[in-house]
């Protein structure tokens, strides 16, 4: 796999607005290996960002455990992904001090093999509706950052969630003319009601962000985006297409990602500290954050 600081649209900028979007701040990238983030006087090492990029397998996670351990990436925390369940297989008991956040990730594997035909009725038909209703596609510009947080923000509160991303954020994201990632906009009579972000690392396709107006859900606009968006990313050569992971309780967004063609499996983030005080301090600063996204949603 590429390594993501070399492609055009993982860069400094992008990292900031990431960093500052999450209430944290972008640091360095230590000896080259992933980048690392500062929150609340703590470090947080990201071996690979997002994390989602790639899952370590045993062997893999205890040697990147053991050289994080021995080199001393001058970090307190250290995140990465895995599709090992540590709580059943204990690997890591008695090395380091760890804890597990458990989610559900969605993924095309052959996605040159996958077509139209493969999905259901109702998707079809959906697909269908959009098209006569006259539903037209269009590539977002940086002129279009106000309406791609717009819907991005109308997608979290109607999953009573609370804002993880800034305006600038998407701003960066749309600042640059990056062939490796795709904002679209779906438009009813020249106004925006729907938009999709996905991007393209080494030979994988991912899904960021969506959002639609609930006013115009008969459009079925959000099913053209996400068709177009994986037919993109097929012609570009991707080999699979990741919807990147859910919370595992929302079963509803995982059937609509898998009737895509997708296929899930858990997926494990794993946050190993030096210590375990540490760990409880990163988990306090983390909670904090989170309430105050909905406080100042």
């Amino acid at each position: 796999m590429n390594n993501p600081a070399e492609d055009t649209f993982f860069g400094h900028a992008w990292y900031e607005q990431v960093a500052k979007a999450l209430g944290a701040s972008y640091l360095d990238r230590p000896k080259q290996k992933g980048l690392r983030f500062g929150v609340s006087g703590l470090s947080v090492v990201y071996p690979i960002f997002p994390s989602g990029l790639h899952e370590y397998d045993e062997d893999s996670l205890l040697a990147l455990v053991s050289e994080w351990k021995g080199e001393l990436w001058g970090a307190s925390l250290l995140r990465f992904c895995t599709f090992i369940d540590l709580e059943k297989t204990h690997i890591l008991d008695g090395r380091t001090f760890y804890r597990i956040q458990d989610s559900t990730v969605t993924r095309i594997s052959a996605l040159q093999d996958w077509s139209k035909l493969v999905l259901p009725s109702s998707l079809q038909r959906n697909l269908k509706r959009a098209c006569k209703l006259g539903v037209s596609i269009r590539d977002a510009t940086l002129d279009d950052t106000d309406a791609v947080f717009k819907l991005y923000q109308t997608a979290v509160e109607r999953n009573s969630g609370a804002l993880r991303y800034t305006r600038a954020y998407f701003e960066a994201l749309l600042s640059g003319n990056h062939s490796d990632l795709r904002c679209m906009l779906a438009c009813v009579e020249g106004e925006c009601v729907a938009m999709n972000i996905a991007a393209f690392q080494g030979k994988q396709a991912f899904y960021l962000h969506g959002g639609f107006v609930g006013e115009f859900s008969e459009y079925r606009a959000p099913d053209l985006l996400m068709f177009t968006a994986i037919e993109w990313a097929k012609k570009k050569g991707a080999e699979s297409f990741d919807f990147m992971s859910s919370p595992s309780s929302q079963a509803g967004l995982i059937k609509y990602k898998e009737k895509w063609g997708g296929e899930s499996r858990p997926q494990y983030t794993v946050d190993i500290c030096r210590s375990r005080f540490s760990l409880y301090v990163f988990d306090m600063v983390m909670k904090g954050l989170e309430l105050k996204r909905k406080i100042y949603k």
